[in-house]
């Protein structure tokens, strides 16, 4: 279901423990959110740890060649 729309962040809420806890979901809309909300409560699972978030400023097309070119020299 691709879409021309911009993805933004929406937080969703739930509680757990006795304690309300967020989670951010990408979404086109608040509706767009629900239902990958609903998508996660049904097929989600947990991948694994996040250790490390880049944030990259600008334009990324230099980093992703840097990236590929960084992969390819580990072998």
């Amino acid at each position: 279901m691709p879409s021309d729309l911009p993805f933004r962040p929406y937080l969703c809420g739930y509680g757990y423990g006795g304690a309300q806890w967020s989670i951010e979901v990408m979404a086109t809309s608040a509706d767009d959110a629900e239902s990958r909300l609903r998508a996660i409560g049904a097929w989600g699972r947990v991948d694994g740890e996040r250790m490390l978030r880049i944030s990259l400023p600008g334009p990324t097309s230099w980093w992703e060649r840097l990236i590929v070119w960084l992969r390819g020299a580990d072998r």
